[in-house]
């Protein structure tokens, strides 16, 4: 691959691919990384309907995470750390 070609997400997703199908076909209860994630993937099934932040929580750090965004920005918006910026000052 030469530095200007473009990236792309087609070999990772194939092998993500890859991946799900392997655990979903293992044995029940199979031993191996296989089961692991099997046994993982039940558990999180489980957890997924009855874990859920408390609605308080997800208002306030949604508040905090707008507050900081406002201060620091975002993406290209983002203001250099302050230790960066006395780096990049002249002497």
């Amino acid at each position: 691959m030469t530095p200007f070609e473009p990236l792309t997400a087609l070999p990772v997703r194939r092998r993500a691919d890859e991946l799900d199908r392997l655990i979903d076909t293992a044995p029940a209860g199979s031993d191996g990384p296989a089961g692991l994630a099997q046994a993982l993937r039940r558990t999180g099934d489980a957890l997924d309907a009855t874990v859920l932040p408390r609605e308080q929580f997800r208002d306030e750090l949604r508040t905090r995470l707008m507050a900081v965004a406002a201060v620091q920005g975002v993406g290209a918006a983002a203001t250099a750390p302050a230790s960066a910026a006395r780096a990049a000052a002249p002497r």
